[in-house]
């Protein structure tokens, strides 16, 4: 009897690890990974950078680096393909001069499977008096992607 459940029991952690194996290598399981930039932007006299959006589509996010002093940054997974990655400063002295200062910001790991297509979209919210916003829109081809180790 203990001989059949001791059998039973390397059958079933097989079948999990099977099954476990499959979803890494269907989502994130692949050595490329990826430090996401913005473009060099020239912004207007006094525009300041006060926010940011940052949509990834079918990639892991692995790290939210160098975030700006005395801005809050958010990140939403729902669903497990589309991640949302949000923030801003609480007020203007925490405001950015250049997009340069978010340089290497977040780092990605594709999905490898080739059914699923990585995709970023990106919008930096600017002002120049505090009161109104201005959206800058990025596509993932004009966004600075590295590889990394």
């Amino acid at each position: 009897m203990l001989l059949r459940f001791g059998t039973f029991a390397a059958a079933i952690l097989v079948l999990m690890s099977s099954m476990s194996c499959q979803g890494d290598r269907r989502r994130g399981s692949t050595d490329q990974i990826l430090r996401v930039s913005f473009p060099r932007t020239e912004l207007e006299r006094n525009e300041r950078i006060v926010g940011l959006e940052i949509i990834v589509t079918y990639g892991d996010v692995k790290a939210i680096d160098n975030i700006p002093p005395d801005w809050s940054i958010n990140l939403e997974v729902d669903p497990a393909w589309r991640s949302r990655i949000s923030g801003g400063t609480h007020h203007g002295a925490g405001a950015l001069t250049s997009p340069s200062q978010l340089d290497a910001f977040l780092t990605i790991r594709p999905w490898p499977d080739k059914d699923y297509k990585l995709d970023i979209q990106a919008t930096l919210q600017t002002t120049v008096d505090f009161e109104r916003t201005k959206a800058r829109s990025f596509k993932m081809n004009d966004l600075v992607l590295k590889k990394s180790n």
